[in-house]
């Protein structure tokens, strides 16, 4: 167990599981969250979801103000306040970009942050979210609860449990436990959080609305919701809700932890087979990619060298990281731009628009700059020699990339065909005849911005 204070003085305690792959933060809302209490409780459906996604990543988890083993009695409660909290522990980690899984009212807290740190965030997962105070709280079931906690504590602590696994003891419950889940399930929230904090922390939620700056949210997307919800506060068009405001993002019901375990997988892209190490010959099917940051020799003559150095630092951490994130390999840099390769077109295309999502963020150093960056991609079997890549195939991506306009992704036909049926739209750009290729080429021009 670790801790880290945030700028207005509250320790944040935190543990860190596993190790490898994409860095996920994973956040539980404050009156279910323990880190120590949760893993004496195997019943608990969190502890199990941090086993199986810990098994070949680094999983980060954190105790909110006012819960589990962090500071409680906290004045501040605000989702600002609560945002800084996530925000002091990859700070302290250094971690540059990372993935969120957050739960219910968490999403309020990821969304926050994904939305005012685009780039940083590489992945995010909801589960039961919902982007307005009002969603959760303002149902007729929420607010008689909230009234029993102002009032009898342990008595509200009972009942809350009861709504989410149910009134008969003798039942087993939607996870297949036996019905006293629901007492324990009760005593877990009385170690996680006290009436004060609770009390505080539903009535500053309540006014929180975040649907506005849902489509400022530009990390890959997973909203999720289980099959038969144990939390019955809010409906699902909610979460619905939160999948159709943020551009691209997808919504699934699961059936359960290892179906979303799985999802969340796939989603970030991270598992041991992801590309590492050195490039190895005779490895067959590969997706090249490369990148060419517009104008550079320009901008390092008008902005001068140290000002033009650190747009190119920028510009190498966030394609680092974009490629980290969706299972992509270094091959090499030109100074300017990146040659890449990766065993999936799906990633390959996935990270490309990660790439310009994060590149052309009003907030990045490039954005402000008013430079963009040119992407292309081709497919093919190259040769694999000295930790890079040669061939018809490797020639052929540089000079898609080349032709690409400024802030655009140009892909071989091949690459468009590879990703059939994946959910990418693209818009013919015609047969192109490129330099010291016999044979001209058909190329798409995959859309991004919408």
């Amino acid at each position: 167990m670790q801790y880290v204070r945030t700028p207005d003085g509250i320790n944040i305690a935190f543990a860190v599981y596993g190790a490898g792959g994409v860095p996920l933060v994973s956040i539980e809302p404050p009156h279910v969250s323990h880190l120590k209490h949760e893993w004496q409780m195997p019943w608990n459906t969190h502890f199990r979801k941090i086993e199986r996604l810990s098994a070949h990543r680094r999983v980060i988890r954190f105790d909110p103000r006012g819960a589990g083993l962090s500071d409680r009695q906290v004045v501040d409660h605000s989702l600002a306040a609560r945002v800084s909290d996530l925000a002091a522990v990859v700070d302290r980690l250094e971690l540059d970009s990372f993935a969120i899984h957050a739960v219910r009212n968490a999403a309020l807290v990821a969304l926050s942050y994904a939305a005012a740190n685009p780039g940083r965030v590489s992945h995010l997962v909801l589960e039961d979210a919902f982007a307005r105070g009002l969603d959760f709280w303002d149902t007729p079931i929420n607010r008689g609860l909230i009234a029993l906690a102002e009032y009898v504590w342990d008595v509200f602590t009972e009942c809350n449990a009861r709504v989410a696994w149910g009134w008969d003891h003798a039942r087993d419950t939607p996870m297949g436990l036996a019905g006293d889940a629901a007492l324990r399930h009760a005593a877990h929230t009385r170690a996680c959080i006290n009436q004060g904090d609770f009390l505080s922390w539903a009535t500053a939620e309540l006014a929180v609305d975040l649907v506005g700056i849902l489509e400022n949210v530009d990390a890959p997307t997973l909203v999720a919701r289980p099959e038969m919800a144990l939390v019955r506060g809010h409906d699902e068009d909610a979460s619905r809700r939160v999948a159709a405001g943020i551009p691209g993002a997808r919504f699934i019901v699961h059936g359960g932890i290892e179906s979303l375990c799985a999802a969340i997988d796939e989603l970030i892209a991270d598992a041991p087979a992801a590309a590492t190490g050195r490039l190895h010959a005779n490895s067959g099917l590969r997706i090249v990619l490369f990148t060419d940051l517009e104008g550079h020799s320009a901008m390092v003559s008008r902005l001068g060298d140290a000002r033009g150095r650190d747009v190119l630092r920028e510009h190498d951490r966030l394609t680092r990281a974009a490629l980290a994130s969706h299972g992509g390999q270094e091959v090499k840099t030109m100074g300017d731009g990146f040659m890449a390769c990766f065993d999936s077109a799906q990633r390959a295309l996935d990270c490309a628009v990660a790439l310009q999502r994060t590149l052309s963020a009003p907030a990045t150093l490039l954005a402000a700059e008013g430079l963009r960056v040119r992407v292309g991609l081709n497919a093919g079997e190259p040769i694999a020699e000295d930790d890079d890549l040669f061939g018809a195939s490797v020639i052929a991506a540089a000079r898609i990339a080349a032709t690409a306009a400024p802030g655009r992704i140009l892909v071989a036909n091949v690459v468009r065909e590879l990703a059939s049926g994946k959910g990418f739209r693209f818009d013919d750009a015609g047969e192109h005849a490129l330099r010291g290729l016999s044979e001209p080429i058909r190329l798409w021009d995959l859309r991004w911005t919408d």
